[in-house]
């Protein structure tokens, strides 16, 4: 098996510094009948606040120090997040 491409957040040396990385949230891939012309796929960190990404599986953008290359981030407060991301009835819920 070999990597095809790969999405890393701008603020990984962090995230990696204090133990907050994207390996407790899971990652799904969104079907087709999600609606979105892009193909995607949904993850979210642990942090203090949860960082939920939208990345499109088909160029996830790899690592880029300026910027985040992802279709959409979504930013929630709370104290951290253990949990899978599911899908219901259209809806993406982390």
């Amino acid at each position: 098996m070999t990597v095809e491409d790969f999405f890393t957040p701008l603020n990984q040396a962090t995230l990696q510094a204090n133990d907050k990385d994207l390996g407790s949230g899971g990652v799904m891939i969104l079907p087709d009948s999600a609606g979105s012309a892009t193909d995607l796929i949904s993850s979210c960190s642990r942090v203090s606040w949860e960082r939920s990404f939208l990345v499109n599986r088909d160029n996830m953008g790899g690592f880029d120090s300026a910027t985040d290359h992802v279709v959409q981030e979504q930013v929630k407060a709370i104290n951290g997040a253990w949990s899978s991301p599911a899908f219901f009835g259209h809806h993406s819920i982390t």
